[in-house]
């Protein structure tokens, strides 16, 4: 997989509320290193495409972006924990109208793959 397709996958698993340790599992199962992931987990919150919440008393409460950048440097303790990746408003745009650089068809690819 390259650059394109991971931050791909990466935003669509925050589409679909995922818990951070499925994002280490679907890293895992295709092989790509867990520093790649951080790089562009690290960018796509920068950006402000997503975010991370943790489930507190039955509400999700997000994390701001500094705190979310700072977690994900603590890779072993990030992917053990509850918490879950969300697009945020603008990440929910930019995931209807970018092609992120890939085709349909690798999106359909990543998606089923």
């Amino acid at each position: 997989m390259n650059t394109n397709d991971i931050r791909y996958l990466i935003v669509l698993l925050a589409s679909e509320e995922a818990f951070v340790n499925e994002l280490a599992a679907e890293a895992a199962k295709r092989y790509i290193s867990e520093s790649i992931i951080q790089d562009l987990l690290k960018q796509l919150l920068s950006e402000e495409c997503i975010g991370i919440a943790n489930l507190v008393d039955e509400d999700l409460v997000d994390f701001d972006k500094q705190k979310c950048i700072e977690m994900v440097g603590s890779w072993a303790a990030f992917i053990a924990s509850s918490y879950q990746m969300f697009l945020t408003d603008s990440g929910f745009k930019r995931f209807d109208n970018d092609s992120w650089g890939i085709t349909k068809e690798r999106a359909r690819k990543i998606l089923f793959g």
